[in-house]
């Protein structure tokens, strides 16, 4: 009788570990999916070309997820996006929060995704400030512009606030200056104020003009 106990995938001709590939990923997470590329070389050009199906019913951990967001190529979320995994409203918090502003313009190009990035439902209303908790981020802005400030990051408010669809963000500029003054972000008051200087109401207007900011 013959004994496979010695036998690797390397050992293995491509069309069989393509149909491994192919049950295999009916069956797995996202990201244990993409990462399958690692096996060997078969296995790299086999998850790169593959269009078929994928399980999109099991979610990947809180930790995976975590890890993706702060290390992982943009490739890959390319791969994940064209496979019809797109991100959440959770994940898109955590984007943020790891400053991948790279990630966040890929999603454009996906409607799933787009509708997630610019949704009313997601937006606190107008100065309210509303947290919740996210990962091991601790509470964070429920709003993903007031997030973006509270993190620092021009980038991703710019991003925000430029997009075609930058409109439902407007009604919260206020609540985004709110943000930069309690965290000393100088650099996106300077561009909300030269930008959308017609947004900001006079108690906050005249707020900035009491800062003494040379670019004022």
């Amino acid at each position: 009788m013959a004994s496979f106990d010695n036998i690797s995938f390397d050992d293995l001709p491509y069309e069989i570990n393509k149909y491994i590939y192919d049950i295999a990923c009916l069956d797995n997470t996202p990201l244990y999916n993409y990462r399958m590329r690692f096996i060997n070389r078969n296995f790299k050009s086999i998850v790169d070309n593959h269009n078929g199906k994928i399980c999109r019913h099991i979610d990947d951990n809180d930790l995976d997820k975590l890890i993706s967001f702060n290390k992982g190529n943009i490739q890959m979320f390319k791969w994940l996006f064209d496979h019809k995994i797109y991100l959440n409203y959770k994940d898109v918090s955590c984007l943020i929060s790891c400053h991948r502003i790279d990630i966040l313009k890929s999603m454009m190009k996906y409607d799933n995704n787009e509708k997630i990035l610019f949704n009313r439902f997601y937006l606190s209303d107008c100065n309210i400030l509303e947290n919740f908790s996210i990962f091991s981020f601790g509470n964070v802005n429920r709003s993903f512009l007031l997030l973006a400030c509270e993190c620092g990051n021009l980038e991703i408010v710019k991003f925000f606030l430029e997009a075609p669809k930058k409109k439902i963000y407007m009604v919260q500029i206020n609540a985004a200056l709110d943000i930069c003054f309690i965290n000393d972000r100088f650099n996106i008051i300077k561009y909300l104020y030269d930008n959308y200087k017609d947004k900001i109401n006079e108690k906050k207007l005249e707020k900035i003009r009491k800062i003494k900011f040379e670019f004022i």
